[in-house]
This record gives structure tokens, sequence and C-alpha cells, in this order.
């Protein structure tokens, strides 16, 4: 069965790192194929990885909630983006 491949961006490198290693992503069918820490990072990255989803950081430096949809659709027609926020 073939993964889906996430890509993570969030600017706080510490809340990157708790997602990116308390999720057992391939017990779930996914794979942690990237992560960003700004907006032009991960559109880049998107454009590069193609991936299935993007899970990103709500309000972050050089993307909003418009921007994390972009850089789903950067990745590829059927990418999804998920948003949270750590109020």
């Amino acid at each position: 069965m073939e993964e889906y491949r996430v890509v993570l961006v969030d600017d706080e490198e510490e809340i990157r790192m708790g997602i990116s290693r308390r999720i057992d992503w391939g017990k779930l069918g996914f794979s942690l194929a990237g992560e960003a820490q700004n907006g032009f990072e991960a559109l880049e990255l998107c454009e590069q990885i193609k991936p299935d989803v993007v899970i990103t950081d709500i309000k972050m430096p050089f993307m909003g909630r418009a921007g994390a949809g972009t850089a789903a659709q950067a990745g590829a027609s059927r990418g999804k983006a998920a948003d949270f926020n750590g109020v």
C-alpha cells in the first residue's frame, strides 16, 4: 500500500519536532516527506515533493490559511491542507 506524503509546516521548531516525533506516520499510512519553517519554504517544498497532505500552523510568517491551501495545490491537484493553531 502506498503511503500518503505529508509536509509539516510551522515556524516553531519545537512544535514541528513534537508533531513529527509523536505521530507514528507509517502505522497510519503516511510518510513525513518534509518540513518547512515558513510559507516560502513550504511552497518550494510542495512544488518539489508534491505531497498529498500539508499540515500547517495558521499564524506563521509568509503564510496564512490561504497560503496553506496554495501550498497544497502547488503539491498536487489532490493535495489537502490541515490547519492548526496553538492559541
